[in-house]
Parts: structure tokens; C-alpha cells; sequence
């Protein structure tokens, strides 16, 4: 039902310049305590790590920066904005993992495989399914598109954030770790 009332009501209204919609896209939300895995891509619960692509960015934001953006656009007067709500600097996701380590955080060991070993990997076995008729019973991570997506390494930018909503992080990762929160 919601699909069909922005269908309907919303987005005529947003594409015709009458409403000022802001989207934010927060990067992955993280506290102490809630971390993924340190950037992990797949765990086998405390024992094991896998790690694709450990030396692309992980596009992060503490809750508090990100609730503080929120705010920021709430209080919003003006054109629609589109913004990414990315802390600074963006890790990688080995230096997040070595963060969480240094603060006395427990992570599983973790397996380090390079972008480009598993997506011609997962090409492979993707194009064999296909053949055999099963790629509809492929897990996520087997499937290139769905790989892609969680995985690629991405830059990412916060500047329109910065500019449009006034809005900076201001609390770092090495802070967050620090204080606890």
C-alpha cells in the first residue's frame, strides 16, 4: 500500500518541484557494540572471517553522526538534497578490523581475499549454474550482481552533506573507540 500511495500521491508532487524530499543515504550504521563484524563480508560465527576486498573503503557512520544528519535535514529549509552520510575518513575494511582490535574488541580471524580473485571466482561458478539450470538456488554471495553490490570496492563522498545540510561528522572512529560509544 505504501508503494502504491508514493506511486500515486507522492512522487507526481516531488517530480513536479512541489515537494522538497531530502534522502539521506547513511553509510553502515555502527557503535561500540554493533560493529559488523568488522567489516567482515561472511562469518562462521566466532571461529572464522571472510574478508572480501579488505583494502576498499567501508563506507561507515556512527549512529550519533548519523542521527545528527537526520537532524540536519529535518530541520531543512530549502531544495531537495540527496547526500551520503559518511563518516571521515573512510576506512578500509582491514584498518576497521585492526581499530576494533587495538580497542580490545574480540573478532574472528579473518580470511583476506582480493576483489578481483572472487568475482572471477563467483563468475565462474555463476556461469556453471547457469548451464546446469540451478543459479536460482545460488546463495547471494554466488551470484555476481548480489556480490557486487555488498562487496566492490566503492569511493565514497559526504561533500553534498557537508554543503547542503551544513552537516559534518563529529565523532571519529578512533574517538567512538576510545570513549566507548
Amino acid at each position: 500500500k505504501l508503494r502504491n500511495y508514493l506511486r500515486d500521491e507522492y512522487l507526481p508532487a516531488a517530480r513536479e518541484g512541489e515537494s522538497a524530499c531530502t534522502v539521506l543515504r547513511p553509510g553502515l550504521i555502527w557503535d561500540r557494540d554493533h560493529h559488523w563484524q568488522g567489516g567482515q563480508t561472511l562469518g562462521a560465527g566466532s571461529r572464522l572471517g571472510l574478508t572480501v576486498a579488505p583494502d576498499g573503503a567501508l563506507p561507515l557512520t556512527h549512529v550519533a553522526n548519523c542521527a545528527d544528519a537526520v537532524l540536519a535535514a529535518a530541520l531543512l529549509d530549502g531544495p531537495a538534497v540527496v547526500a551520503n552520510i559518511i563518516d571521515d575518513p573512510t576506512p578500509t575494511r582491514a584498518a576497521f578490523a585492526a581499530a576494533l582490535r587495538d580497542a580490545g574488541i574480540d573478532l574472528a580471524p579473518q580470511i583476506r581475499l582480493p576483489w578481483w580473485l572472487v568475482d572471477r571466482s563467483v563468475r565462474v561458478v555463476s556461469r556453471v549454474a547457469d548451464l546446469a539450470g540451478v543459479a536460482n538456488r545460488l546463495p547471494g554471495l554466488l551470484r555476481p550482481a548480489q556480490l557486487a553490490a555488498r562487496c566492490r570496492p566503492f569511493r565514497y563522498s559526504n561533500a553534498q552533506a557537508r554543503a547542503e545540510l551544513a552537516w559534518a561528522p563529529s565523532i571519529t572512529l578512533a574517538a567512538a573507540l576510545d570513549t566507548g560509544s
